[in-house]
């Protein structure tokens, strides 16, 4: 992997901003960890731009460059309405404790009226967005942050996506990769003189468990490799397997217990089927957000399984929507089918249905004409 391009754009940098999904997953997170350590061994001030939960990030043990991290900083804009108040000439004092801008009126007397304050768009010399695959995604998360239009901010895209819209000045793609964090892995053994941390060789071999469910779904050979050499660097198995198993936060885990314990397992055809009620969301207080962690948890317990399909019901709606985890070449596959959205490692799909019965009836049938 040629890193050149991505660290002649770092070195330059004083601000780099980070863009994440706007609901990581373990493996971005501590992807995005490790990233920020390495940034800020470089003396370069980082940014989030990501509205992120707090709840995700206040893992300070495991987190905590990126649960300290602030938005980017802004400029400060003091404007005058020369209309009212004109100007003939406009300078500035500094001394070591405070800048004073002096501004000589041509007519008229300034008053204070006539001037006014506000931010301008944020301090970044680049962006780097971390597993987020359609510029989309960025083009909404730059207009709730700042003004500026991200096209004006160059910006390095890293993903595992296969169907990654290479948005970026510079995109680091790798889709042989199973998780971010190898990906973020190769970029930095391939930077001259920099030797990764051994906690963040820890955080990094988590996210391949993680998102792996412990080498149960990857046969890929550079992926055992890459694990193998982080433990060769200090990485600790025991802590990372933990940390993985950790990802799942408590609070999901009574709404993970419910759909388990609606699940049917189709051997045949080597589907498992399950539904979140209206009656599970209310009484757990989670989110449609959330149904992609309960995805990730039944895939971990049936790893033999060609597909996952999770019904779910949220509360004051009467549709029913369907989401479904499977490898990539069968997400590609019922993605062509339903123009589904595409969530990391599932698709909900576009369509709704008027009840889980018919829900289960239609999607059999399409999952039959793929499989």
């Amino acid at each position: 992997m040629d890193a050149t391009p991505i660290i002649q754009l770092i070195d330059k940098a004083k601000h780099i901003g980070l863009i994440l999904p706007q609901n990581p997953n373990h493996d971005v997170l501590v992807s995005a960890e490790v990233m920020a350590k390495f940034l800020v061994s470089r003396a370069i001030c980082v940014g989030m731009i990501t509205r992120l939960d707090s709840a995700l990030v206040d893992r300070d043990t495991i987190l905590p460059i990126l649960a300290s991290l602030k938005p980017p900083t802004k400029e400060f804009i003091i404007s005058l309405d020369t209309t009212t108040a004109p100007i003939s000439q406009l300078r500035y004092e500094h001394t070591p404790t405070s800048v004073d801008i002096i501004l000589s009126p041509s007519s008229h007397s300034i008053l204070q009226d006539n001037i006014s304050f506000r931010q301008g768009h944020i301090q970044c010399d680049c962006i780097i967005a971390l597993g987020i695959e359609d510029i989309k995604q960025i083009d909404k998360t730059m207009r709730d942050t700042t003004a500026a239009p991200f096209s004006e901010i160059p910006l390095i895209a890293m993903d595992i996506a296969s169907n990654h819209a290479q948005y970026g000045q510079i995109n680091l793609i790798d889709p042989t990769c199973c998780s971010l964090t190898e990906l973020i892995y190769r970029f930095l053994t391939s930077i001259p003189h920099y030797v990764i941390p051994a906690q963040s060789a820890t955080l990094l071999l988590s996210g391949i468990l993680h998102k792996s469910a412990g080498f149960a779904q990857i046969t890929n050979a550079d992926t055992l490799l890459t694990s193998h050499e982080l433990m060769g660097i200090g990485a600790d198995y025991k802590a990372a397997h933990i940390l993985a198993h950790a990802a799942t936060s408590s609070l999901l885990i009574p709404l993970i217990g419910r759909a388990l314990a609606r699940s049917r397992v189709d051997d045949e055809k080597k589907i498992i089927w399950s539904c979140v009620t209206q009656s599970d969301f209310l009484a757990t207080r989670n989110q449609p957000k959330d149904m992609s962690n309960v995805l990730d948890r039944m895939r971990k317990e049936f790893p033999h399984m060609r597909a996952c399909v999770l019904l779910w019901q949220y509360p004051n709606h009467q549709e029913i929507h369907a989401s479904i985890a499977a490898d990539t070449q069968l997400l590609e596959l019922l993605r062509e089918k339903t123009n589904g959205e595409y969530h990391d490692m599932h698709i909900e799909l576009a369509d709704t249905y008027d009840s889980f019965v018919s829900a289960e009836h239609q999607i059999a049938a399409l999952l039959d004409d793929v499989l």
